[in-house]
């Protein structure tokens, strides 16, 4: 028998469900970070709101489109997922936080306001997806996957720099970006 007669392992396949919820929180959550960019002043007036340190704050909109990228594409779909369930879990808090203190916007999407109870059940509608979704895929049995690993890394690279681009950049004459 040489080696290439070997059997091969069978490959694992997502279940439909399983790719319906990845793909729904990493597009909701590609979407947000992307309303974060465009409307930057907006993400600036929360932070400075908050004296949440503008690190930090271009350090979630990173994450969400790390997370976005790897969710989207289908790398570490357990584990991608799982901390999506955990990231959900502290945006409905804040979103929870803002509501009970009176606030019409959460500034979760941007310039879009959206009030923070209906934040908040979304966050809790995406936190109990997200941990179904991580508790029924099944374990990725290969040790790497480049090909969907390198495609998520070059989504993920091209919106960090345009993210970059936006937020570092000053201004326009009015203050508002378009």
């Amino acid at each position: 028998m040489e080696i290439t007669d070997l059997p091969s392992e069978p490959a694992v396949r997502e279940s439909t469900a399983v790719i319906f919820v990845r793909l729904t929180i990493g597009s909701l959550l590609f979407a947000t970070a992307a309303m974060k960019i465009i409307s930057p002043a907006e993400s600036a007036t929360l932070a400075v709101a908050y004296r949440i340190p503008s690190l930090l704050t271009a350090t979630v909109v990173h994450v969400e489109l790390a997370i976005a990228a790897l969710l989207i594409f289908g790398c570490w779909t357990r584990k991608t997922l799982a901390t999506s369930a955990v990231m959900f879990g502290v945006f409905g808090a804040f979103s929870i936080y803002r509501g009970s203190m009176g606030y019409e916007s959460c500034g979760c999407f941007g310039s879009l306001q959206v009030n923070p109870w209906i934040t908040a059940t979304l966050d809790g509608l995406m936190l109990l997806l997200a941990a179904w979704g991580a508790w029924k895929s099944t374990p990725s049995r290969r040790k790497a996957m480049p090909p969907r690993l390198y495609r998520a890394s070059g989504v993920y690279a091209l919106a960090a720099l345009l993210a970059a681009g936006v937020l570092n950049s000053p201004p326009p004459p009015g203050g508002r970006f378009p």
